[in-house]
């Protein structure tokens, strides 16, 4: 039996479970208490930022694996763009302008959409932005 790197297989009926990993389920309730927790709070927000969430997000927007991590790792992105102007000039470098423009109009649902490139540009960005001019 081939395994699968991104679901969980259990060996007994020989019947896979294609439930998604612990780890994004994780991913994607972490992401959300992002969310929250900025909206919550400027000061909490500027310290998720200066311990390197933009980075983060970015990735888990972009694991074609689990649209629930892409989807609330968006709309935590998405706040942090429309609270500080700074982030969003940082991710839209990030991502490139034609996916940022994408992502700005409907964060909700893009990802949705997302090819395996764009994808790929999310999990590979290098962004190490800590907001100290924040």
């Amino acid at each position: 039996m081939m395994k699968d790197k991104h679901t969980k297989h259990h060996s007994s009926d020989s019947k896979v479970d294609n439930q998604p990993l612990p780890v994004f389920v994780q991913q994607a309730a972490a992401a959300k208490c992002l969310h929250i927790l900025s909206q919550d709070s400027p000061t909490i927000s500027i310290k998720i930022i200066k311990m390197g969430a933009i980075s983060n997000l970015l990735y888990a927007m972009g694991n074609l694996e689990f649209p629930d991590a892409q989807r609330q790792a968006s709309l935590a992105l998405e706040y942090l763009c429309k609270t500080y102007t700074l982030i969003d000039q940082v991710v839209n470098e990030a991502m490139g302008p034609v996916l940022h423009e994408e992502f700005i109009k409907n964060p909700d649902s893009y990802y949705l959409q997302m090819t395996p490139l764009q994808a790929d540009v999310l999990v590979s960005n290098r962004v190490n932005f800590i907001g100290d001019e924040l």
